[in-house]
């Protein structure tokens, strides 16, 4: 584990800088946007808006439904650890290899579930 170190080490480091200098960027970016929206006067404001918001105060955006997103998601996680429990149970693989089973059937089984999900939210969009 020692060789984990410099490169943990250095990671933690350059990412906090990022971190940090990405932040005051962001702190002068808002400024100036709210410096220009101040100039815009009140009759524009909604001109200027909606065309880059595409109608979400106006509630015309995508409906998104995180439940069903959160439900599939844990739904095939438990599909993919039922899976991998079966795998393992039957075939009775190396020790080491019984991670590797259970942490790939839990990536793909979830990962079908987001995808089912998406094309359910689009299905129901299109109504």
């Amino acid at each position: 584990m020692e060789w984990l170190e410099v490169p943990l080490n250095l990671l933690i480091v350059f990412g906090t800088m990022y971190l940090v200098f990405e932040l005051f960027a962001r702190r002068g970016e808002r400024k100036l946007l709210i410096e220009k929206m101040t100039e815009i006067r009140a009759e524009d404001f909604g001109k200027v808006i909606s065309p880059y918001l595409s109608g979400m105060f106006a509630g015309q955006g995508k409906k998104h439904s995180s439940a069903l997103r959160w439900g599939m998601l844990l739904a095939g996680i438990g599909i993919g650890l039922l899976l991998g429990f079966y795998m393992v149970y039957y075939y009775e693989p190396v020790w080491s290899t019984r991670e590797i089973i259970y942490t790939s059937c839990v990536c793909i089984c979830g990962g079908i579930a987001l995808v089912i999900s998406y094309v359910i939210e689009n299905k129901s969009n299109k109504n």
